[in-house]
């Protein structure tokens, strides 16, 4: 499938996760780049292929036979979230109304 300049096929030749997986190229001046595994959650150690993005390509269906039989999942994009944790070391005390 094609969307804009990205092409996702499905194939067993490249490294995988096993089976059949959906991988991601770009036209880039007039050749292919390498492929790239879209991994977890898209591609399982099962046959994943058929992968159609939707008109916001934040979501859409792909097949897969990970529960032993082929079948249709929908899949779509969350926000990340990132929690950082740790201690920050300076030189000069924080100054307490700068604490949390």
């Amino acid at each position: 499938m094609i969307n804009g300049a990205s092409l996702y096929f499905s194939s067993t030749a490249h490294e995988n996760m096993g089976g059949l997986d959906i991988f991601e190229t770009h036209e880039q001046e007039g050749r292919w780049s390498a492929p790239m595994n879209m991994n977890a959650p898209i591609n399982t150690p099962h046959d994943d292929f058929s992968m159609v993005l939707d008109s916001t390509t934040e979501g859409g269906y792909l097949s897969s036979n990970r529960d032993s039989l082929d079948q249709v999942y929908v899949f779509w994009a969350n926000e990340p979230i990132f929690y950082v944790e740790g201690v920050v070391f300076d030189e000069e005390p924080v100054p307490a109304e700068r604490r949390r």
